[in-house]
């Protein structure tokens, strides 16, 4: 039987996981200044979010609400079915 993970460890797993899973798109904060309109409208015919680089660094992450939302209940499923596995384990 291979290593039993710890639920932390399983968590930082499936979030490494999910994150990795969309390279998304980025723009400078400096274009979202000069036309937040645009950026938002964007936002609205997409899925994906889309990450504000500031200096060249990733600074924040702006996505639609409905995006957001979805993002939110897959976390917390995710979340959900780890919490029962591990009390499955620890049986």
């Amino acid at each position: 039987m291979g290593k039993v993970h710890s639920y932390s460890e399983r968590q930082e797993n499936v979030q490494y996981w999910v994150a990795m899973t969309v390279l998304p798109e980025m723009i400078p904060v400096s274009d979202l200044r000069q036309d937040a309109a645009a950026t938002l409208k964007r936002l609205e015919y997409s899925r994906d979010p889309i990450v504000i680089t500031q200096r060249e660094q990733a600074a924040a992450v702006r996505m639609s609400i409905k995006s957001y939302e979805r993002s939110e209940k897959e976390r917390q499923l995710l979340l959900r079915l780890l919490k029962a596995e591990n009390k499955i384990q620890t049986r």
